[in-house]
């Protein structure tokens, strides 16, 4: 998807927009990212004469708001809990119903693996938790009002520093509309709704072995970190 160009500002509303370093730094993403982002249209921008990128502010603030509003993160340890939070395999779930949120937690909950849980109820929430939270796993709904599925997941697989993300798709959306939609990156695992939780439950075992975070046959009844997946 190409870069969303905007008509050139004149200069009384110059300080509506922001260069791309300026953008990261508000943020708190790298440089790259900032780049991906313009790139993939979630952040509004445009060249100058000189061929300078300037960024909308107002796209910028959005995401800022999204940071903010998105209370959904793991709570603060204690730090005798420090040790252990290390070992959690982190999984961020984005998805915009939140009933099927509040249903992840329920189910996440009872396996037996040690979970650090966010959510993110749309794309710009989770490219803001992507950014801080660094999970493991990704799970991510396809349809979800403003910046779509497809767009999240393309941002996502065009950023090096999320090369070892895994990511699972799980929607109601079926193979032909995908593939209208462009396809999915090939590194996706996609499921379909009715959420398949035995087999993401699965994914997540292999995950956690992979990374050690569990041992071969090894089965831990932790509960689950997170503050409020889906309220």
């Amino acid at each position: 998807m190409p870069p969303l160009l905007i008509e050139q500002p004149d200069k009384d509303s110059i300080d509506k927009y922001v260069t791309t370093r300026q953008a990261a730094r508000l943020l708190d993403i790298s440089l790259r990212t900032a780049q991906v982002w313009v790139e993939q249209g979630i952040l509004e921008a445009w060249k100058t004469d000189g061929g300078h990128r300037r960024i909308s502010r107002e796209s910028v603030n959005r995401l800022i708001a999204s940071k903010s509003q998105g209370a959904i993160k793991a709570r603060r340890t204690e730090s005798s809990e420090v040790k252990a939070v290390n070992a959690l395999l982190r999984i961020l779930v984005v998805e915009d119903d939140a009933s099927i949120l509040r249903l992840y937690r329920m189910k996440i909950e009872t396996w037996p693996i040690p979970v650090e849980l966010s959510a993110a109820k749309n794309a710009y929430e989770a490219l803001v938790l992507l950014g801080s939270r660094g999970p493991h796993l990704l799970i991510s709904d396809l349809r979800m009002p403003g910046l779509d599925g497809f767009q999240l997941l393309r941002a996502i697989c065009a950023m090096d520093e999320l090369a070892e993300l895994e990511i699972a798709v799980v929607s109601g959306v079926d193979n032909h509309e995908i593939q209208q939609q462009g396809g999915l990156p090939q590194r996706v695992k996609l499921f379909q709704k009715p959420v398949p939780f035995d087999a993401l439950e699965t994914l997540a075992r292999e995950i956690a072995l992979r990374r050690g975070i569990l041992k071969p046959g090894e089965s831990v009844t932790q509960p689950v970190i997170s503050d409020k997946a889906g309220g």
